[in-house]
């Protein structure tokens, strides 16, 4: 089964908090030299930034998704109006007013 976008991001940051948690509190009772643990700690907290990063973008999809619409919209003001131009521009305004609507 694959998981949506954000369990992945929930999955990946889970994983990441507990092998922080494990490489930064157990010093002694790790079999790995300390620049070993220290490598491994620093990439773990960058794939924790990078997880945030995606759960920020994830929050303003929709935003951006609608902005993105909205520019197709100013794009097919340049076609000649016309039945095309007019399909165009219906389907566009529907999927913004059903997604405003959620």
């Amino acid at each position: 089964m694959q998981h949506s976008s954000r369990e992945f991001l929930e999955l990946v940051s889970k994983y990441c908090s507990n092998q922080l948690t494990y490489y930064t509190y157990n010093k002694q009772t790790l079999r790995v030299s300390d620049k070993y643990r220290r490598g491994r700690v620093t990439a773990l907290q960058y794939i924790e930034e990078l997880t945030f990063f995606y759960f920020r973008k994830e929050k303003y999809l929709k935003e951006q998704f609608i902005r993105d619409l909205r520019a197709q919209l100013s794009t097919i003001a340049y076609l000649d109006d016309n039945d095309y131009r007019a399909g165009i521009d219906d389907a566009i305004t529907h999927v913004i007013s059903e997604i405003e609507a959620q």
